[in-house]
């Protein structure tokens, strides 16, 4: 490959980082949202990936706390495990609570399969919108 080639190769990378750039930086057009679930390593590889974000000037539109497992009255018995599940659960939700406050913009609660299939799109997307 002559240098002409290769330099003319190389424009054409930059130009297309450029234009790459311009999308994922542009508000009016682009919109990010960090879907998390309430355990420690993924809250704190959601606070470096929020950091990157911001560091590259990329929007952040906001939070989604995905499988939020359900409240149980006080007097039900349930199985142990799944009270210190809950348990941990509540305590990893506060942290994402105080940790990205107001951005958070839904919480999905943990559902009985997986999302498949128009009827189960539709359900999570009355958890995001309401």
């Amino acid at each position: 490959m002559d240098e002409d080639a290769i330099l003319g190769e190389l424009l054409y990378i930059k130009d297309r980082i450029q234009a790459s750039s311009r999308i994922l930086t542009d508000r009016e057009h682009t919109a990010f949202f960090f879907v998390l679930v309430p355990e420690g390593m993924i809250i704190q590889d959601t606070q470096k990936a929020a950091e990157l974000f911001s560091r590259f000037k990329v929007p952040l539109s906001g939070y989604v706390v995905n499988r939020v497992l359900p409240e149980f009255p006080e007097t039900q018995e349930i199985p142990e495990y799944l009270r210190h599940r809950l348990e941990m659960q509540g305590q990893y939700l506060t942290e994402i609570r105080q940790t990205f406050g107001g951005q958070i913009l839904a919480e999905v609660p943990e559902l009985e399969r997986d999302v498949t299939g128009l009827n189960m799109i539709s359900r999570v997307a009355d958890f995001l919108c309401g």
